[in-house]
Order: structure tokens, then C-alpha cells, then sequence
């Protein structure tokens, strides 16, 4: 059973050792999660929620968007984020949405189905994907 949950600061060991396992920058997806120490981890989760709860651009750049773990049987398997909106610059090269599956769960499918519910998530935001 594939599930989507929405970050928590509360979120543990199980999520942190996912982000240890997805390397820190991969086919332009950066986890600057990987490399923390567990307790820099649960800091790095308290600003994560803040960038889900922020409104507008921040530092002239950066937009809000929330991140999201997918769970298969209970395990976390991989994540994702979606960005609330776009600035120009994001639309010529970032996008809305990024994902990455940690390498053990690779080749599954995980991808597949952590972009599709990524992308009900944006639609439920009221967020348009970039055309």
C-alpha cells in the first residue's frame, strides 16, 4: 500500500536514515538533508514547515512549497516537494515539482506514483504546473 504524508516536525529516525540513503544531489535534485546529523535533521524539518507555511517571496527568491514523503508498507521510500507557485526564473529552470526515490527502492515504480500524487497534491493546492 503506497501512502502520501506531508512533513512533520515530529517525523524520525525512519525519514532521516531515507535522506541519508538519497543522495545530497542527484539529476538536479538536491536533498539538503543528507550529510545532517539527526539532530541537524529536526532543525532542517522546523524550516522545511516553514517554507510550507510562508506567503510571497522571500529573499527576493525564494517561493514556498511543501515537501512530502512517500511510504510503501509503512516504510518511507522516497519524497518530494511542490513548490505553491513560480517566479520566472523557476519556471525557465526548476518547475513546480521535485522527487527522488532512495536507491534500494529504485526501478519499482516508487517515481511513477510518488509524481502522480505529487501532482493531485498541486492540484488540490490550486497550484497550475508550468505549461
Amino acid at each position: 500500500m503506497l501512502e502520501l504524508k506531508r512533513l512533520s516536525v515530529d517525523d524520525g529516525l525512519d525519514i532521516y536514515t531515507m535522506l541519508q540513503e538519497i543522495p545530497a544531489e542527484e539529476n538536479g535534485l538536491i536533498n539538503k538533508a543528507n550529510g545532517l546529523t539527526f539532530d541537524e535533521y529536526k532543525e532542517w524539518l522546523i524550516v522545511k514547515q516553514r517554507d510550507s507555511e510562508q506567503e510571497g517571496i522571500v529573499d527576493g527568491w525564494k517561493v514556498p512549497s511543501t515537501t512530502f514523503w512517500l511510504y510503501a508498507d509503512g516504510i518511507p521510500v522516497g519524497f518530494g516537494s511542490v513548490r505553491h507557485f513560480l517566479t520566472e526564473a523557476l519556471r525557465k529552470a526548476g518547475g513546480n515539482i521535485g522527487y527522488g526515490i532512495a536507491p534500494a527502492f529504485r526501478g519499482k515504480g516508487y517515481g511513477k506514483e510518488l509524481l502522480r500524487l505529487l501532482l493531485n497534491e498541486a492540484k488540490e493546492m490550486g497550484r497550475s504546473i508550468v505549461k
